[in-house]
């Protein structure tokens, strides 16, 4: 990794540039820090073509085609900007070397490890496919090997991995990303340079047409490559089909040799000779800086009092993994894998959201190297929000950004570790709020009225009406990806897209004695929804499913991290999860005290680890069961909670007060 060149940024929106990871054709990706410490990567178009309409247009499709996947194997989207004077987008960091400079430097990986990697792979084109994508660059470069699992990072159509049916039209699709994975899987069982990229460059070569030599894949896997690898698409396994072969991806730590593992110097975030000599920018340097380039983010000053007792953090140290220190240049580099081909996203058909029937299973929940938050000493103590009325709704679409609402139709935003005052939006109460990023949210209110915020800029109030014409009674909204939403009302569905909102759709299953209560879309064209009467609607190819009865009660809020998993709390004290197409029976929560949970709001950052809250307590979600409640406070009734991933969390409460988990 290099230092900071004459003419770098010094910071990138909230984040301090420490060194260069790597360069592209159209950027350059830098080593970040977080306010609170976490390395970031953070990809940046270079000045001279930011002012490109086209190459923008390209870049927010990246974006969007990042955000929209998410999963233990596939590298998490942190924030993004593609609408500033300077667009960038940052990942978290991921502390490993790439599967071609393993393969380069130990060798072909044992069976067990390529066990693993085909398991981890498959996977992640299972959230991808979910997702409506298709991954399109599949290769050694850009699978990470960490600790505990491969990661797949950039997406983008690359012409160096050309499989049978792209020789024909040149369209990639699903069916090619199987390829590749059979492509990257022959790679790490032989180490034949013939099975990566520089052999593959036109249509034409000895895989676009004719049979790849496998002999010397382990017989255990031969069988699999070579169906991955058939040229006719139709004859190659679904990504669920590997993982049903393969065994569930939990690779978890020792996935790898010791023989590589061992072998290996420690990456670090930062190597001490570029850590920047002057300290991180205090929490007012931040927000002086998002209200000098985003003043509509802070529209006045904030006033926050601390309630009592100091803030307090918990921080985690981050567990270096394994490379040669003379290899450690290159390998950080791969870590982010966007120094090259920009990300092209491929839209394929996809049925989107599961039903409530049996599907091919999705990945089974995977170990996390981080947990959701549950300890009191990790959440800080009431802030109360100056002038805010009892909160409604929060979003958080990254890490130390959120956006609120509350009773008396004001907007509130969170940045650079402090709210601001109010934004009036509505006359009337507003009662959900929604971000796909921190510059596309949507919030609505009880009285048929839609807001959303684009690039900097709330728009004008839209009156929505139901399909009986009436104005819609809007209750929740959830915003997948920028420019999609779906609001929920009464027995009503209301879309947006394509800069407008539609009429109301009436979901003809649901009983009219009954109203929607939450909805979580985790991709565009897919969502869940539960009512006051116990019931989850599916919504997917833009039809909704008849209702699968979960509770004896009202359910109060649902949360999808991906398609494949979801969870659903109710006032009662019952907790559902939704894994691999089926709802787990009801889990009865209970706080601190040992009384029933009343559980209004639920988050789930990422598969298999969900937060809920409900009064004054907590309740985390992690190794496939509920924890009881911890205390957070005793001041009000938590109204909801929002985490964008596993390091950050952010809760509301009906007095005004919010309550920030942060860790690095």
């Amino acid at each position: 990794m290099l230092g900071l060149q004459a003419g770098d940024p010094e910071q990138i929106g909230p984040y301090l540039l420490l060194g260069r990871l790597g360069q592209g054709g159209i950027g350059l990706v830098f080593l970040g820090q977080s306010a609170d410490g976490r390395p970031v990567a953070v990809k940046v178009i270079r000045p001279d073509l930011a002012a490109d309409s086209e190459l923008r247009a390209r870049f927010r499709r990246e974006v969007t085609a990042a955000q929209q996947v998410s999963g233990p194997f596939t590298a998490e989207v942190i924030g993004a900007d593609a609408a500033g004077p300077q667009p960038w987008l940052a990942l978290a960091y991921v502390a490993g070397p790439s599967l071609a400079e393993i393969v380069a430097e130990y060798g072909p990986l044992p069976v067990s490890s390529l066990t693993a990697l085909a398991a981890g792979l498959a996977a992640g084109l299972c959230a991808t496919q979910a997702a409506g994508l298709a991954h399109g660059a599949l290769k050694p470069a850009n699978v990470l090997l960490a600790p505990d699992g491969p990661r797949i990072t950039d997406f983008g159509y690359s012409p160096e991995f050309v499989y049978p049916e792209q020789a024909e039209d040149g369209e990639p699709g699903p069916s090619g990303d199987v390829f590749r994975l059979g492509l990257v899987l022959a790679f790490a069982a032989t180490g034949d340079p013939s099975f990566s990229t520089s052999a593959l460059p036109v249509p034409g070569s000895r895989l676009a047409h004719g049979s790849p030599d496998l002999d010397r894949v382990p017989a255990e896997l031969r069988s699999l490559v070579e169906r991955c690898l058939a040229e006719d698409p139709g004859k190659r396994p679904a990504p669920a089909d590997i993982l049903a072969e393969t065994g569930p991806a939990r690779p978890g730590p020792g996935w790898l040799p010791s023989s590589i593992t061992g072998g290996t110097a420690g990456f670090r975030p930062a190597p001490p000779q570029l850590t920047r000599p002057r300290a991180l920018p205090t929490a007012p340097q931040v927000a002086a800086q998002v209200s000098a380039t985003r003043p509509e983010l802070l529209v006045t000053p904030a006033s926050v009092r601390p309630g009592a007792g100091a803030s307090q953090a918990a921080v985690a140290s981050a567990k270096p993994f394994a490379s040669r220190a003379l290899r450690t240049a290159s390998a950080v580099a791969a870590a982010v894998a966007v120094a090259g081909a920009l990300i092209v996203v491929i839209l394929v058909g996809h049925s989107g959201h599961p039903q409530a029937a049996s599907r091919p299973a999705h990945p089974a929940p995977a170990h996390r190297p981080a947990a959701v938050p549950a300890h009191l000493a990790a959440w800080s103590a009431g802030q109360r929000v100056d002038r805010a009325r009892a909160f409604a709704s929060l979003s958080c679409p990254a890490a130390g950004f959120c956006l609120a609402v509350d009773s008396g139709g004001n907007v509130y935003a969170y940045a650079g570790g402090r709210w601001s005052g109010p934004r009036h939006l509505a006359s009337g109460p507003l009662t959900s709020i929604s971000c796909a990023t921190v510059g596309f949210c949507a919030a609505i209110g009880p009285h048929g009225l839609g807001f959303v915020y684009t690039d900097g800029t709330w728009s004008a109030p839209s009156e929505l009406a139901g399909a009986d014409g009436n104005p819609a009674d809007l209750r929740s909204v959830s915003c997948p990806v920028t420019g999609r939403c779906l609001a929920a009302g009464k027995w009503d569905a209301y879309t947006y897209s394509a800069g407008r909102w539609a009429t109301g759709q009436q979901v003809q299953q649901v009983q009219q004695s009954y109203t929607f209560a939450s909805l979580s879309c985790p991709a565009a064209g897919s969502c869940l929804a539960v009512d006051s009467g116990g019931n989850v609607y599916a919504y997917t190819g833009g039809r909704w499913s008849g209702p699968r009865h979960l509770a004896g009660g009202p359910l109060t809020s649902i949360s999808c991290a991906t398609v494949g998993f979801c969870a659903a709390t109710g006032a009662n004290g019952t907790g559902y999860v939704y894994t691999d197409g089926r709802w787990s029976a009801p889990s009865q929560l209970t706080d601190a005290d040992g009384n029933p949970a009343n559980l209004r709001s639920v988050s789930c950052p990422v598969t298999g680890q969900c937060l809920a809250a409900g009064k004054g307590d907590v309740y985390t979600y992690s190794a496939g069961r509920w924890a009881r409640g911890h205390q957070i406070q005793k001041v009000s009734t938590f109204t909801s909670i929002s985490c964008p991933g596993t390091t950050f969390c952010m809760a509301a409460d009906a007095e005004g007060n919010m309550y920030t988990y942060s860790a690095s």
